[in-house]
């Protein structure tokens, strides 16, 4: 069983489909990513094809000693803040409802961070997918490369190219298609959120 480590927004399905492309042997349609109008982001990622073989496990669902137990675990990680900023960034164009709540993208990234920090000490063997990779075109074909050959599976470059293609330009038509409303509320309340955490952090240092 392969365990996909990850939280909403993070890019865990596009793992999970390049992977299930080599170990089911069957071409991926990303071309779905193509369909930008009628259904939402999670809508279309239930039209691939994923390997029965594959789970996805959300950080926040479980304590970290039971990752201990997983055998091939591929962690997508957010330990930066411009990975943070890059999962932020997809929350107005995804609408993924629990991920608009800027407090508990807080709370389940630094989960996620504490955990991967956890499973380093523990020295646990993991394939780390770090998020800002999924967005560099140079970056992400040999990251996903290395983590085909960790689960012995077989690979194809230009394919792996092609489906990150999909992905960034679905997001980028995504991110163009919203109405100055909708941008403008959700940066609005984003920086309401970031001023609100500063406030919340220089009041932490006075105690």
């Amino acid at each position: 069983m392969i365990h996909i480590v990850y939280e909403p927004l993070l890019a865990g399905n596009l793992i999970a489909q390049i992977i299930s492309m080599f170990s089911m042997d069957e071409d991926q349609n990303f071309d779905i990513y193509n369909e930008n109008d009628s259904e939402f982001w999670t809508q279309r990622e239930s039209k691939f094809k994923i390997d029965p073989n594959i789970e996805f496990v959300k950080g926040h669902h479980y304590r970290f000693k039971h990752f201990l137990d997983y055998d091939k675990m591929i962690f997508c990680s957010c330990n930066t803040q411009k990975e943070k900023e890059l999962l932020e960034s997809r929350v107005a164009h995804v609408k993924h409802g629990i991920m608009n709540n800027p407090f508990l993208i807080d709370i389940r990234v630094f989960y996620l961070q504490e955990l991967y920090d956890y499973l380093i000490e523990r020295k646990k063997d993991f394939f780390n997918m770090p998020f800002s990779h999924i967005w560099d075109t140079k970056k992400f074909p040999t990251t996903m490369i290395e983590c085909l050959k960790w689960l012995n599976l077989p690979y194809d470059e230009e394919k792996i190219k092609f489906a990150q293609k999909q992905w960034i330009k679905s997001n980028i038509i995504r991110r163009s298609k919203l109405t100055d409303k909708e941008r403008n509320d959700y940066y609005e309340y984003r920086n309401r959120h970031a001023d609100e955490r500063k406030s919340q952090v220089r009041r932490a240092g006075t105690v």
